[in-house]
């Protein structure tokens, strides 16, 4: 009797109990959160960038025949001519892109790394970069010089008429042609090096606030008034400055020179043969010029070129 009153009993709690609850199995990481999972930052778990950020241009140099750039994230692309391979942009995390006749350097941790010719017709050891340590790079057509933290200044490459001899006078800023090589001093004046035909050499006296080398001219910013001043080659009248012409930045190229003005927009003269001294109606942040074409780096943080277009070189990618 007593066996079936338990039985009974049991019979009725298991009728009147709620079935158990289902548990959806998308809902464990969320609605039934229990909080002990790390938030979702959105971050890279490599990198430990934001992967909703957007990736957009640094930095852009142009060389003869092509042009590179440098993007937030540390990674790069050239585009134009590659037949030395210059266009293969290796990994690493870049700071800064230096590009010559048919070779390129990247500074990656504060050492030099370039690719392309080395060999041959070419060959002079512009590839071959000395193992020191590094803030800054120039590039010329066949030699490349770099700056050490102190100002000391470091060359490698061609260096038949001295483009790659430099003094031993401490600079701060670095540029360099095909056969000369400029520094502004740690007093603000110029020092060059190198060929002096064209009177490459011929710097003006003074102080300047920026120093760029085309091929065969320097232009520079005199920092009293930001005026621009240009010597060497003026065969197609590079050198030869609009009067008044005052500029934040500058882009020389082989046979002409564009500027960057306050306003973000860009004017240049020279030889326009192929359209390089022809540069679209957008502001710029910065500018810098080829040989026969030139590219800038927009306000919006793009890449636009202009000039000679035989090898693509003024056909920028998207970010």
């Amino acid at each position: 009797m007593h066996r079936c009153l338990l039985w009974i009993l049991l019979f009725c709690l298991c009728a009147c109990s709620e079935p158990p609850s289902y548990i959806d199995p998308k809902e464990t990481n969320s609605a039934r959160d229990t909080g002990n999972s790390p938030p979702d930052t959105g971050a890279d778990p490599e990198t430990g960038m934001d992967t909703a950020e957007q990736v957009s241009w640094v930095q852009v140099q142009t060389g003869r025949i092509d042009s590179c750039g440098i993007r937030s994230d540390g990674s790069g692309t050239c585009w134009g001519k590659d037949e030395h391979y210059q266009s293969s942009f290796p990994p690493g995390f870049a700071t800064q892109i230096a590009v010559g006749d048919a070779h390129v350097c990247i500074l990656v941790d504060g050492r030099a790394e370039c690719w392309g010719a080395n060999g041959g017709d070419d060959g002079f050891g512009q590839t071959s970069p000395p193992q020191t340590t590094l803030a800054s790079l120039a590039s010329g057509t066949h030699h490349v010089c770099g700056l050490g933290a102190e100002g000391t200044v470091t060359c490698w490459g061609r260096d038949d008429a001295g483009q790659a001899s430099p003094p031993l006078e401490p600079m701060i800023h670095l540029t360099a042609g095909e056969l000369h090589t400029c520094g502004l001093t740690q007093a603000g004046g110029i020092t060059c090096w190198g060929t002096q035909d064209n009177e490459r050499l011929q710097a003006p006296g003074g102080m300047f606030l920026a120093l760029e080398a085309g091929r065969e001219h320097t232009c520079a910013i005199r920092s009293s008034d930001q005026a621009v001043v240009c010597w060497g080659n003026n065969h197609q009248g590079q050198s030869e400055v609009p009067d008044p012409t005052s500029a934040v930045a500058l882009g020389p190229g082989a046979e002409h020179t564009c500027v960057l003005r306050e306003d973000g927009t860009v004017t240049c003269w020279g030889s326009d043969a192929d359209g390089q001294a022809s540069p679209p109606e957008r502001t710029f942040s910065s500018i810098d010029g080829g040989w026969r074409h030139g590219c800038g780096l927009t306000t919006e943080e793009e890449i636009a070129c202009w000039g000679y277009d035989k090898y693509d070189q003024s056909q920028p990618p998207g970010r």
